[in-house]
């Protein structure tokens, strides 16, 4: 549970920091307090869920992205997605020749 908090809090921090906001203006869109921001940033605490949506609707990055870290769209490359896909649908199809049922 502590990794998680560290790893939320400097995700947090490095999102802040690239969109070049203080604490003091992320607690005033949030409604709460700049001491809740340092504690979620230093992992003492986190965020609501409701926050963290907030948070993520703001930095423009949906929640698996600010979990993983990664660029979502960037996880799979789409060459690497269409001969997956190929595989799957090959061994769909060969099974079903060999099971009718």
């Amino acid at each position: 549970m502590k990794a998680q908090q560290n790893f939320c809090g400097e995700r947090l921090k490095k999102l802040r920091e690239r969109d070049n906001y203080t604490t003091r203006q992320l607690a005033n869109y949030l409604k709460t307090t700049e001491e809740s921001i340092i504690s979620w940033e230093n992992g003492i605490s986190e965020p609501d869920i409701k926050s963290l949506y907030v948070l993520c609707t703001l930095y423009g990055v949906s929640m698996d992205e600010f979990f993983s870290g990664v660029d979502a769209t960037k996880l799979v490359a789409p060459v690497y997605r269409d001969e997956y896909s190929n595989a799957v649908w090959k061994n769909k199809f060969s099974r079903a020749r060999r099971f009718p049922w």
